[in-house]
């Protein structure tokens, strides 16, 4: 009796949503696009002409695309929406989508445009020649480089291949004696969206910059400076904090860059070697040969001089890896770009077998015993296959990239390839996970420095040719819209 009784509701119900999506307004049809992910959006294209008008909405487009570059860790005004045609924003909101695609049909994929960067100033030549160090700003539209003259240099390279590529930088920042190479560490995303921080190093200082690039006259203001000691040094960053150690002292120092001068400094009391840090809201998880550590920030004090005050700490938590390795781990953290829910987990590769560790980070309620931490990394699983990468042949790791799925990485191997690797989660039906690679770009090997962003399928890499001359390439594997 109830279940024919349910079956008339239900009837009614279909036929409700489907007059809904049939006849509904076209205010109603857009809020609901903008809740969508770009793919469920073009479904819905294919379903009426009434919701086939809805779905060629701009603002529903600009939305996905906003959403998509938040959930890729890309910097937003990377894209200028409001010029951006109508199929460029589906293109830009489907692309990372396309690009995984790709990456996993072949062994090997081929960039569908390879150009040169040859960029100037004005009375003088700045040719590759001259460039140390790149790196893109996520989103693959602005790159920083470095020069011999310790000069820093903000580049505006197009959204895509079929962008206008300025020749001369939209902004400097001069040099000084400082070692070249060293110039800059990081760049980060700053809290209003529209700006950058950008990190530099020289004479024992580590100096926050910000910059807006998309405004009229784009310029590095100085937002404060933390004294380090020592040349030994290692640092890493999230959008509230740089943490940097000093390898010769075993000295960690926190600075919160943006507050107007706070900081600590802690002594690591740990045997053996420090490899990796990584920044989780509060707390910083250092690396180490056997196991790995938990830290709880403490409170933050006023810097003296530019430096932090010293104090003793205790970490929270030791936790030892699943396999140890006498060379040290190698660890794949997130992005600091990415959502902060989307930073809770990371990933330790295994010596000896192709297998990486999975590690979700779990909140933990300490409000009734403060001694406790506040977080618990947890293993969640671990991907093997024959495709991913054996530990020994990673050269230069770079950071996690969360898909829906899983992730996407890119390292170095042998230091004349460049590898794409998709990791796939560990599921009910796919217990151990999936691994498939992709080579993206082979070389001389010599001088390889490069940098990758899977939001708009670019990589950017500078490299010694035959003849021993610097060359920085510009390589896309997803055409513009206006290629196909």
């Amino acid at each position: 009796m109830d279940s024919d009784m349910d079956s008339p509701r239900k009837s009614l119900c279909l036929t409700g949503i489907g007059k809904l999506l049939s006849e509904g307004s076209f205010d109603l049809l857009t809020h609901i696009q903008l809740l969508l992910d770009p793919v469920d959006i073009l479904g819905l294209r294919f379903t009426c002409k009434h919701l086939s008008g809805a779905s060629r909405s701009r603002i529903v487009w600009m939305n996905a695309v906003r959403n998509v570059s938040i959930a890729q860790g890309a910097f937003l005004p990377s894209f200028p929406l409001e010029q951006m045609s109508l199929d460029d924003l589906e293109h830009a909101a489907l692309s990372p989508r396309r690009l995984r695609a790709r990456f996993q049909k072949a062994d090997r994929t081929t960039p569908f445009l390879t150009r040169l960067f040859t960029p100037h100033l004005q009375g003088a030549d700045l040719g590759p020649n001259s460039i140390f160090t790149v790196k893109l700003v996520p989103g693959g539209r602005f790159l920083l480089t470095s020069n011999r003259k310790g000069e820093l240099h903000l580049w505006d390279i197009g959204y895509n291949a079929a962008g206008h590529m300025k020749i001369f930088p939209i902004a400097t920042l001069a040099g000084s004696k400082a070692t070249p190479n060293s110039r800059f560490d990081h760049i980060g995303p700053a809290s209003n969206s529209d700006s950058l921080y950008v990190f530099t190093e020289q004479d024992e200082r580590i100096s926050c910059y910000e910059i807006y690039p998309t405004s009229e006259d784009p310029h590095f203001s100085r937002l404060g400076t933390l004294s380090v000691d020592g040349e030994n040094n290692q640092t890493n960053i999230s959008k509230d904090y740089l943490v940097y150690y000093q390898h010769d002292e075993s000295i960690l120092t926190v600075w919160k860059y943006a507050a107007q001068g706070l900081g600590v400094s802690w002594v690591v009391s740990h045997p053996g070697d420090l490899y990796e840090m990584f920044i989780f809201d509060k707390n910083v998880i250092t690396f180490h040969d056997t196991d790995f550590c938990l830290w709880t920030i403490p409170d933050l004090t006023p810097l003296i001089d530019g430096h932090a005050t010293l104090i003793e700490l205790k970490p929270k938590l030791r936790l030892a890896y699943l396999s140890v390795d006498e060379g040290g781990p190698k660890v794949a953290l997130p992005s600091h770009w990415l959502p902060g829910l989307a930073q809770n987990q990371f990933g330790v590769y295994c010596d000896g077998i192709p297998t990486i560790a999975l590690y979700h980070i779990k909140s933990i309620d300490n409000s009734q015993d403060p001694d406790l931490p506040n977080i618990l990394p947890i293993h969640s699983g671990s991907v093997q296959s024959s495709q991913s990468p054996f530990y020994r042949e990673i050269d230069d790791l770079r950071p996690l990239h969360v898909t829906e799925d899983g992730f996407l990485q890119t390292w170095s191997k042998r230091g004349n390839h460049i590898v794409v690797g998709i990791i796939s989660r560990p599921s009910p039906n796919n217990p151990t996970g999936s691994f498939v690679r992709s080579s993206i770009w082979t070389g001389s090997g010599r001088g390889l420095l490069y940098d990758f962003c899977p939001m708009a399928g670019r990589l950017i890499v500078r490299f010694l040719g035959p003849d021993g001359v610097p060359e920085i390439q510009i390589v896309d594997f997803i055409l513009p819209r206006s290629f196909l």
